[in-house]
């Protein structure tokens, strides 16, 4: 398990370029304000955003509030008869901020527990706070990841992929 809230990887399918955009843009609507999805009764498509002529930029669909979603950005392109699409999962920035906040105030606490513990000062209030902010970093980092893997399996399937480390591999 990856430790940070990034995620990119490599799909090789074998459709054309046109064919690859167009299953997207069938898969893609476009933004539309956040309390709105809420009361709809049917979700139409999967994902909102942008499709461009040679990627995305996009977030899936989901009727509950997750402010660890990733942000998807999509790059298509021909390499050896094959279309790659280079898939990117990030966080938002402010909620990307405010995980380095709370990772760098749990490397602080451990730390600080660390040098207690070698004097023979321990004290178990720093042990709480350590594990406090252990916890707030682990509700950023799962949501995350849950919908990162969701959103995986879902491109895998709608582009006829398979996933590759790098593009050199696809030859």
């Amino acid at each position: 398990m990856k430790l940070f809230p990034y995620e990119s990887y490599y799909l090789i399918s074998q459709l054309g370029l046109e064919d690859a955009i167009r299953i997207i843009q069938n898969e893609v609507e476009s933004k539309k304000p956040v309390m709105s999805r809420y009361f709809s009764k049917e979700i139409e498509r999967s994902y909102e955003g942008i499709v461009f002529e040679d990627g995305f930029r996009i977030n899936r669909i989901i009727k509950y509030y997750n402010s660890f979603q990733p942000e998807i950005i999509g790059k298509l392109f021909r390499e050896s008869g094959k279309t790659v699409v280079h898939i990117t999962m990030k966080m938002d920035i402010l909620v990307t901020i405010f995980t380095i906040i709370i990772g760098a105030l749990l490397i602080t606490s451990l730390i600080a527990v660390s040098l207690m513990a070698l004097n023979g000062r321990f004290n178990s209030v720093i042990l709480g706070v350590a594990g406090f902010f252990l916890l707030l970093y682990l509700f950023s980092l799962l949501p995350f990841k849950s919908e990162s893997a969701e959103s995986k399996r879902f491109f895998a399937k709608v582009f006829k992929a398979e996933e590759f480390s790098n593009t050199k591999t696809a030859q």
